[in-house]
């Protein structure tokens, strides 16, 4: 197998992560839905309660039918989710469209890293694993990069319910361009005519519970990067309580995201300099001061120490997560590795 489904997975990412509205979220529900700051966080939490839930069931269809599959069908779920949540602006519609979200986000999850670690794998070259994965999301964040200010320029100019079309569209864009991946045949040859899905299910559940490796590279990296993932969903109302104008946001996002592309390409060669224990713990530090540093700046309302902060905890989202999921790889085999990346 060529790098073909390597540099088709960059484009899937690159198109799928043209999100328009990470600038524009807290003003899109309290300016256009007339709500509340405070109900904010609990929309967001009833999309991260399903996304959990759904994470492993739909880890295992990956395994037990086809991580392709389950990428496009993801892919497609979620445009459509963007677009249901405009309909009209009330609650049952952000809550319909973040579930539809949801599950597309969880078919998606596991399956493309899966994808991407099995291609290398039946190249031969799957030490370049944390190499590849960085590179995967750097192309990710290019795309949120680009998205937030575009979508901060089209609400300013237009409305709200237009940057979630766009954002919506781009999904499906994504879902056609996956339609060209293959499966790769180290996934085909483990799959197993007469084993049931539950099969799969369970057995993946087994790695993740009874491999020591395993589960200690899981909690590692499930704490730190939730920690760390915190500031996304919740700078935009820090910068709102220092008053920083809103017109700013799209292009703070946009920065922090710079943060990541830059870390993203540093994690491979430091981790091959220094060792994957030494890097995860310095990252782990650097993630803990910049939350440490928001929080203060609220306190004191400093718009300064608030802004600095937003930036550590952006940067080691993609390099240390490909660093870790790198080495969970390297203990599962193809069967299972949809589920338990997944699972993580």
């Amino acid at each position: 197998m060529s790098y073909k489904n390597i540099y088709l997975l960059y484009v899937v990412r690159l198109v799928a992560s043209l999100s328009f509205i990470g600038g524009i979220l807290v003003p899109f529900y309290t300016e256009w839905a007339g709500m509340e700051e405070s109900i904010i966080p609990l929309i967001q939490l009833w999309f991260m309660v399903w996304a959990a839930l759904l994470e492993v069931p739909t880890g295992a269809v990956a395994d037990y039918i086809s991580r392709k599959v389950s990428i496009v069908s993801g892919l497609l779920l979620v445009g459509v989710g963007f677009i249901v949540y405009i309909v009209r602006p009330e609650l049952v519609f952000f809550l319909l469209g973040e579930l539809i979200i949801a599950i597309g986000v969880a078919l998606i999850s596991g399956a493309d890293e899966s994808l991407m670690y099995d291609s290398l794998l039946q190249m031969g070259e799957q030490e370049k694993a944390t190499k590849i994965s960085s590179r995967s999301g750097t192309f990710g964040m290019f795309g949120l990069l680009l998205g937030a200010p575009i979508g901060s320029l089209i609400a300013a100019n237009y409305n709200y319910p237009l940057v979630f079309i766009l954002t919506g569209v781009t999904s499906l864009l994504a879902m056609i361009i996956a339609l060209f991946l293959k499966e790769p045949k180290v996934h085909e040859k483990e799959i197993v005519e007469g084993i049931g899905y539950f099969h799969t299910l369970t057995t993946g559940l087994q790695i993740l519970w009874k491999h020591t490796n395993v589960k200690q590279l899981d909690f590692d990296l499930a704490i730190v990067h939730a920690l760390s993932a915190t500031i996304i969903w919740m700078n935009q109302i820090a910068l709102t309580s220092v008053l920083v104008p809103i017109a700013w946001f799209g292009f703070i996002s946009s920065s922090g995201i710079l943060t990541e592309i830059v870390v993203a390409n540093l994690i491979d060669p430091f981790e091959r300099r220094w060792g994957t224990l030494r890097v995860a713990r310095w990252t782990t530090v650097w993630s803990a001061v910049g939350l440490l540093m928001v929080g203060l700046g609220v306190l004191l309302n400093n718009q300064w120490v608030v802004l600095v902060g937003i930036m550590p905890p952006f940067s080691i989202l993609i390099g240390r997560k490909s660093m870790m999921r790198a080495q969970v790889n390297h203990h599962i085999s193809s069967g299972q590795r949809a589920t338990v990346l997944s699972a993580i």
